[in-house]
């Protein structure tokens, strides 16, 4: 008896267990059917859009022109390395025993220069002027394969003696390294001229060859 009611019992719980599904089941179905279906879609609102203004450009000046200018000309570098040709139809200089005299002669009074400022120098200090034009001689003569000083003497001075003396004497120590072969003895006059205080003139001023050449 008991596995009779067992058995019932059960049956009569499938039986609510497949009723409480067969409702549900429908309900469900039908919710989702509903959400599911899709609704009109609203169209898209179309915003008129405003006519695009172009602003109006100003007129542009037109560019100046530039004025060209001309290119420096320039010495190519190869020209500027090339030495001067020298005309073959014109004769070379060579210089003469006479010239090379002159230039020996113009460089021992330069060199005697800084002896004539120490002379000027001793007398602006003892109060003397040394303003003036003044020329002096100095002799040179050969002895044996030398060539040596020879005397000096003053031809024309605005200065007192102890500046005298000093200017005259300052070509006793002087070099000369060239002179005629024939030449015994040659005079040099040398000019120096003193302006505010300094040398403004230092010279060679001429110059004679005994024996004549």
């Amino acid at each position: 008896m008991r596995l009779l009611v067992l058995g019932g019992l059960v049956v009569v719980a499938m039986g609510f267990a497949l009723l409480y599904m067969v409702t549900h089941g429908s309900e469900s179905v039908a919710a989702s059917s509903q959400v599911s279906r899709p609704g009109a879609t609203p169209a898209p609102v179309t915003q008129p859009v405003a006519p695009t203004q172009v602003a109006a450009r100003a007129p542009t000046a037109p560019a100046a022109r530039a004025t060209p200018t001309a290119a420096p000309t320039l010495v190519p570098e190869a020209a500027l390395d090339q030495p001067k040709r020298e005309d073959p139809t014109k004769p070379k200089h060579i210089d003469t025993p006479t010239d090379k005299l002159r230039w020996a002669l113009m460089r021992a009074i330069r060199a005697t220069e800084p002896a004539v400022v120490d002379c000027l120098n001793q007398a602006k200090t003892a109060g003397t002027s040394v303003d003036g034009v003044s020329s002096y001689f100095f002799y040179i003569k050969r002895s044996g394969d030398k060539i040596v000083f020879d005397g000096a003497e003053t031809e024309q001075s605005p200065y007192p003696d102890p500046l005298k003396s000093c200017l005259q004497n300052t070509m006793k120590d002087v070099v000369v390294d060239s002179m005629p072969d024939d030449a015994k003895r040659v005079q040099v006059l040398r000019r120096l001229t003193v302006e505010h205080g300094d040398i403004s003139v230092y010279k060679l001023g001429a110059y004679h060859i005994e024996p004549a050449p």
